[in-house]
């Protein structure tokens, strides 16, 4: 959403997660370097099933990321993840990605937040299943 406030635009990040910007373990400072993170932002929709993400959705967060001030990844959360998407929020991300920007934009539902609370549990760090969800962006089409 977008918020006018004395004239000015102020948009408006659901979670941005600060990423450190010391050395990491090899696998984040791999995914750090590769979008210029600084940090990762998250759109958070809680739609019904019935209601599914759109490219509205998808091109929100787009205008949100860029390599000078968070990075070049972002997060949808959304209840039922990549299951639920309209086919103009599959033509957006692949017209995204198609920019050859290094730009990704993924989504999670709530079946693989699940997954990567257990890959945290089971081995300390999430950032297997964060490397796997971005590779997974880049097969084309979703």
């Amino acid at each position: 959403p977008t918020y006018l406030l004395d004239g000015f635009s102020r948009k408006i990040r659901d979670i941005t997660l600060p990423i450190p910007q010391t050395t990491l373990s090899d696998k984040w400072q791999s995914i750090k370097i590769e979008h210029t993170l600084r940090s990762i932002v998250f759109e958070c929709k809680n739609y019904v099933e019935a209601n599914p993400l759109t490219n509205i959705e998808v091109y929100q967060l787009f205008e949100y990321i860029n390599p000078n001030q968070h990075g070049t990844l972002g997060v949808i959360l959304s209840r039922f993840g990549k299951k639920s998407l309209h086919n103009s929020a599959n033509s957006a991300l692949n017209k995204i990605f198609g920019l050859k920007l290094d730009y990704r934009i993924i989504i999670l539902g709530d079946d693989d937040l699940l997954q990567m609370i257990d890959e945290y549990v089971e081995v300390g760090s999430c950032v297997n299943f964060l490397s796997r969800q971005i590779e997974a962006s880049r097969s084309l089409p979703i």
